[in-house]
């Protein structure tokens, strides 16, 4: 198959910019390592990572990758986030970006419900889209027509049905009621002022899709032929500051009729339902047990009770049904969602979901689009309290594309499950967060019981799933025959207190894939995480990553490869664990055939290389432990800062392309286990410092790694407290 004329005019593009290099006569590749570096005086306040390049004559502004192949490369990718070029090529200022979104988020989750209208705000304006924050205030009802200030039409049945609804209502009620309606009407004209772009013989067709595209067993591929072209358009035609105007409006609405009710709910013993323009509306203020059909409704307020809500409840699951919006105050509830609802449980689609709940151990289940997702729109669950498990297949727990979506939870012992593309999930265009506050905590991504066939033929673990979950920014790779490139989006998982427990498959925990960004924070426990290719902190292909963990005793055990601060073509990598006594260790069970195995056969080998701040292929990893007796078991030579340059052709454009691997450890009596080596290869050990070098351009490499009792690294105190 011929190659891409523009990725062949991309070649030479690189190649032109870099020729002048290239004129020079080139220095031998350089197979082996260097000498052992000599460890010099340092003290508590040497900069390691200064120190470790000036042994090579380097700074962090000079080992870096080349900011115009980096501006040329990005050139053909729609769609690239505004912080990704400039922290590409500015490796090192990525961990202060990372801290101020972690730390606006801490903020933002103990500001109740206020929080997640600043949140939204906040990444509206870091995407590059503000929005008007101003919010309108609710007009005098017109006598004639009362429906008139909110954009839509009140039928005279629904007139009829809406006075019958509200006798004996307090007035202040019925007041909060009608802002709520008018502010979402609001929303559903800035939803259709943001969808203008697109052609409106497309709004079927692209909703159509927009619902199914990450549920991949419910289609068959020939129905969306033109998927890459849905999405192009999409991005390029969408509003997205009207889109997300529409959604402020809509948080704006549910938060301030839910701090009413808060402040009036002993005097808010009404029940009753009508029908609007938006779909349904139920108040429930007795103490009863209700159940509802989600799809019906655009909102429901429930205030006491241990509640059933099934079906689309607080999903944006239809073109005509763009706002839809569940504020449950009280009790033990169910929300379960099959396969027959598009989406539920604070879900966007082309629209605004929005669920808070406030008290209570909840119980969360649908098939996919849930538990605060979005696809070209805004989607939201707040669960402020409770011991609560949260369970779907595809596309859930804050995923996003094209849009907004956070999973906001405040206390309890929550369990968290899903099989793909969720738990801080960003597509192209997104920003998908799950952010917990406290308690023990569990997030799986189901990596065993394989859903593709391709994994066992083609995937980077034979018998894992790909999850591209808990802090994974995915793009739309573009460089095949006739496809189109699209740039990734950014995924957090934050965690800020309990011993968690954190698997997955191949991408997650930290991974980035075609310009997207990937981020997971636990600010505290014991936690222990598991993944197999890819993971904690581990990116392929032109992807920004960071796993901070700032204490508790940890355990990492990864089965495959590039994970750890394991960067890969033209990756940055970051991994930081800032104190405790941490287990890290690197294998896969093996027969006695020396074939992989799941069974505990006692026999250990190695999944593959690229670990604990590895570069491969002009990329950037740095892997950082401070404090603490850690022990590390790995198997292979790839480890411990590791380069890899690979380019062994002096004519190509990726000759003069910086590649980096940095591992550091300070303090503590660490204990290093490392097999298949080749003799003469460095053996990391206290008090010591290494280089590994493997092929490639010498002069564009660099591989080191030091263990310290003393020194900082910079990048790990950026913005934070050492307490």
């Amino acid at each position: 198959m011929p190659k891409n004329i523009l990725v062949a005019l991309l070649e030479c593009l690189l190649a032109a910019l870099i020729s002048c290099e290239n004129s020079a006569v080139q220095p031998e590749l350089n197979t082996g390592v260097s000498a052992k570096p000599k460890l010099a005086e340092i003290n508590n306040e040497t900069d390691l990572i200064a120190y470790l390049f000036a042994q090579k004559g380097l700074s962090r502004d000079t080992a870096c990758l080349d900011r115009q192949a980096l501006a040329q490369l990005s050139f053909y990718d729609m769609f690239l986030q505004n912080h990704f070029l400039k922290y590409w090529a500015s490796p090192y200022g990525f961990p202060e970006y990372v801290y101020s979104i972690l730390d606006a988020q801490e903020k933002f989750s103990w500001r109740e419900t206020g929080g997640i209208y600043e949140q939204l705000a906040a990444v509206a304006a870091r995407a590059g889209y503000p929005c008007n924050f101003t919010m309108p205030q609710l007009p005098v009802p017109s006598e004639e027509n009362p429906g008139k200030e909110i954009g839509v039409l009140f039928t005279k049945e629904m007139k009829t049905g809406m006075d019958k609804a509200m006798q004996g209502v307090p007035a202040e009620l019925q007041h909060r009621l009608a802002e709520f309606v008018y502010l979402t009407g609001l929303a559903k004209s800035a939803r259709d002022e943001a969808l203008k772009g697109i052609p409106t013989e497309k709004y079927g067709h692209f909703f159509g899709y927009a619902s199914k595209a990450w549920t991949f067993v419910r289609f068959l591929p020939e129905e969306f032929k033109d998927a890459a072209q849905i999405n192009s358009e999409l991005g390029r035609n969408l509003d997205f500051s009207k889109l997300y105007y529409g959604a402020l409006l809509s948080i704006h609405a549910a938060v301030t009729l839910q701090d009413f009710i808060l402040s009036n709910k002993a005097e808010l013993a009404y029940s009753f339902e009508f029908d609007t323009p938006l779909g349904k509306l139920a108040f429930n203020g007795k103490p009863e047990d209700n159940t509802y059909q989600g799809e019906d409704y655009f909102l429901i307020a429930d205030l006491a009770g241990n509640d059933t809500y099934k079906g689309a409840a607080a999903g944006a699951c239809g073109l005509g049904h763009p706002v839809s919006i569940v504020l449950d105050f009280a009790g033990n509830d169910s929300y379960a969602a099959d396969e027959n609802a598009l989406c539920a449980q604070g879900a966007g689609i082309m629209g605004y979901g929005i669920l808070i709940d406030y008290a209570g151990d909840d119980s969360y289940k649908a098939q996919d689009n849930a538990q605060g997702i979005c696809y070209a729109g805004a989607g939201l669950l707040y669960d402020m309290g409770g011991n609560d498990t949260f369970e779907a297949r595809f596309a859930a727990q804050g995923s996003a594309t094209f849009g907004i979506a956070t999973l906001f939870n405040k206390g309890g012992n929550d369990n968290y499950y899903c099989l793909y593309v969720g738990q801080g999930f960003g597509s192209v265009c997104g920003y998908g967060c799950l952010l917990d506050t406290d308690g023990n905590d569990s997030y799986v991504a189901e990596p065993y019981n394989p859903l593709f066939n391709s994994v066992k033929e083609n995937g980077h673990d034979a018998m894992r799933n790909y999850s591209f979950c808990q802090g994974a920014g995915w793009g739309k790779r573009g460089d095949s025959e006739g496809a189109i490139s699209m740039a990734g989006g950014t995924g957090i998982l934050q965690d800020l207190a309990g011993d968690d427990w954190y698997e997955c498959g191949v991408y997650g925990q930290a991974s980035g894939y075609w310009y997207g960004t990937g981020i997971l924070h636990d600010k505290s426990g014991n936690d222990r995480y598991e993944g197999s290719f890819f993971t904690q902190s581990g990116t392929a292909h032109m992807g920004l990553t960071m796993l901070l963990d700032e204490a508790g005793n940890d355990s990492h055990h990864i089965w495959h490869a590039i994970s750890l601060a394991g960067a890969h073509d033209l990756s940055v990598s970051f991994f930081f664990d800032r104190e405790g006594d941490d287990k890290y260790s690197c294998w896969e069970w093996k027969d006695a055939k020396g074939v992989q195995t799941l069974e505990n056969t006692g026999i250990k080998n190695s999944g593959g290389g690229t670990l604990f701040g590895a570069g491969i292929t002009n990329a950037i990893a740095v892997f950082a432990d401070t404090g603490g007796d850690d022990v590390y078991e790995v198997y292979s030579k790839e480890s411990f800062g590791y380069s890899l340059h690979r380019e062994d052709d002096t004519t190509s454009w990726r000759w003069n392309l910086f590649n980096s691997g940095i591992f550091i450890d300070v303090g503590g009596n660490d204990v290093y286990t490392r097999t298949n080596c080749p003799d003469g290869w460095p053996e990391p050990a206290n008090n010591s410092i290494w280089e590994e070098i493997d092929s490639g351009n010498a002069q564009k490499s660099f591989g080191m790694g030091i263990d310290t009792e003393k020194g900082v690294v910079p990048e790990m105190k950026a913005g934070r407290s050492s307490e």
